[in-house]
């Protein structure tokens, strides 16, 4: 695999230096009244695939976002902004499917990365996908402003479907689909930021208390996600494999000699492709030790690079933070 990441979004190419995801992304169509450059084939079909959804009584046609047939063939994806994927087929102007996205059921559902999601205890926050920005609080990077992309992550010829899904600064998340398989295969919640600075440090404990619920108050939580995707355990007929290097950041209390957070814990996952990718029994100190054999650090992760204007190719500003306290995060 080449070792760049190449976004082209809307028409618009850049190329970024990259160790981390070595594939090629390329930015769907948007949904926005036909101001993004686009050819003759990808602007009738826009308008057919737009057509054949607001024929169904159970689509919402007017949250659609992007759509992509991912540079071949007669089916084309639609995504909207209520996490439906819609599949429709341009030659007859048929229906085929949908799929309604959720955070990716490995991730979810494994016990050991709970710490790595949140430990907020509230049940009236939704820790599932979510796709919102505000106009004084843009998604982390800005990379949810395209949430939908394509490339071929498994060097096969075949391009899988990339989905960025933010809820303003507070969260992103991941997602592989595969169009062969017709599931997701890979999801990571890159990111969880609860953080807000305390009006009453001294009342709260600490001075980053969480937005999310300032009543008790809750001490803030920053937690990042990294992947790399590569050959990295030496099997020459593994083909696919990922790691995700995971960090959890709390605050320092009132009183401490520091200032922000302090890294509370962190963790290496290997990840091998089997149809979808599956988590392996390697154990963290073998993982890292990949990574440190291929010099690869934590801002050569992916997420790396900011989209936001004013910032495109420079590190995203939350995930290398000096208040984080990390010698990595610094690199």
């Amino acid at each position: 695999m080449n070792n760049k990441f190449r976004l082209c979004v809307f028409g618009c190419f850049a190329v970024y230096s990259s160790n981390s995801l070595g594939l090629d992304l390329v930015g769907a169509v948007p949904y926005d009244r036909g101001i993004a450059p686009r050819t003759n084939e990808q602007r009738e079909a826009s308008y057919v695939v737009y057509d054949v959804l607001a024929a169904r009584p159970d689509v919402n046609e007017l949250s659609l976002l992007a759509l992509t047939n991912l540079d071949q063939g007669n089916e084309w994806y639609a995504f909207s902004r209520e996490m439906f994927l819609y599949r429709v087929k341009f030659s007859d102007a048929s229906y085929m499917s949908a799929l309604s996205l959720t955070r990716w059921p490995t991730e979810v559902n494994d016990e050991s990365l709970g710490a790595f999601t949140s430990n907020y205890s509230g049940d009236w926050y939704d820790y599932g996908l979510t796709l919102d920005t505000w106009v004084d609080r843009k998604g982390i990077g800005c990379l949810s402003d395209a949430p939908l992309r394509y490339g071929d992550i498994e060097d096969d010829g075949i391009s899988e479907l990339v989905l960025m899904l933010g809820d303003v600064d507070r969260t992103l998340d991941i997602l592989v689909f595969s169009p062969e398989q017709e599931t997701v295969t890979f999801g990571m919640r890159a990111a969880f930021q609860d953080s807000f600075p305390a009006e009453f440090p001294d009342k709260a404990g600490y001075e980053y208390v969480s937005e999310i619920d300032m009543r008790s108050p809750y001490p803030a939580e920053r937690i990042y996600a990294k992947v790399f995707v590569g050959e990295f355990d030496g099997d020459t007929e593994t083909t696919n494999e990922l790691i995700v290097w995971r960090k959890r950041f709390n605050p320092y209390p009132v009183g401490s000699s520091n200032q922000g957070f302090y890294l509370d814990q962190s963790s290496f996952e290997h990840y091998v492709q089997v149809d979808e990718y599956q988590r392996q029994a390697t154990d963290q100190a073998t993982v890292q030790q990949w990574l440190a054999s291929k010099n690869l650090r934590w801002p050569d992760g992916y997420p790396n690079v900011s989209e936001c204007e004013g910032q495109e190719g420079e590190l995203i500003p939350e995930m290398h933070d000096p208040l984080l306290n990390d010698p990595d995060v610094l690199q």
